[in-house]
């Protein structure tokens, strides 16, 4: 036999011999692709147990009720005594801008005396609560004595004149002074008028 009879089934077993090394090679190589990631269903059930709580969820939560801490007493007779502080600013104010002026010798309030007690009375209203000094003085001229009671008459006549207007008698204290603790000069007209003058001194109640 020929080298040409040959060729030709040598040729034929060649290809079916590739073919079939092909197929192996492919059916070895479909199942490794094909099969889904074993690691991607771990790695979700690990990011679901991280995912933080959802917001409405924290804000529907109770939250636990704080008791307020009670306010030291301390704070409380700072601010006691800050209001005292501006009540006696008022005071000086209005009794500076509208003294409660006595002719010479009296006691009793004229008229325009009681329009200077009444917008001290305003004051006084304001500062309910707070205990009032009523303070009378006179200028040096006389006795002593007799301007020391007269002095205790004018601020009895202020007190109850307050009293009229509404405020309590219990926390008003009427002192009279005389001539002691002058404000101007008792040489002159003008400093004795000065000196005959009212003035308030405002107290914090003290607690029982």
């Amino acid at each position: 036999m020929s080298n040409r009879s040959y060729a030709g089934p040598l040729l034929a077993v060649g290809v079916v011999g590739l073919a079939v090394t092909c197929v192996v090679a492919t059916s070895a190589i479909r199942p490794a692709s094909a099969s889904p990631e074993p690691a991607s269903t771990p790695q979700l059930a690990v990011n679901a147990v991280s995912q933080p709580a959802p917001l409405s969820t924290v804000i529907s939560s109770p939250l636990p009720e704080k008791t307020p801490a009670p306010a030291p007493a301390i704070s409380l007779a700072i601010a006691d005594e800050s209001r005292v502080a501006a009540c006696q600013a008022e005071f000086d104010r209005i009794a500076g801008e509208n003294p409660v002026v006595f002719p010479r010798d009296r006691w009793d309030l004229n008229a325009a005396a009681k329009v200077a007690v009444g917008k001290l009375a305003i004051v006084a209203k304001a500062c309910a609560g707070q205990r009032i000094e009523i303070q009378a003085f006179t200028d040096n001229q006389g006795k002593r004595a007799a301007n020391t009671r007269l002095s205790a008459k004018r601020a009895d006549a202020v007190k109850e004149y307050l009293v009229e207007l509404g405020l309590s008698p219990g926390l008003l204290t009427a002192v009279g002074f005389g001539p002691d603790r002058p404000v101007a000069s008792n040489r002159t007209a003008s400093g004795w008028a000065r000196n005959r003058r009212i003035e308030f001194r405002v107290a914090r109640v003290e607690s029982e």
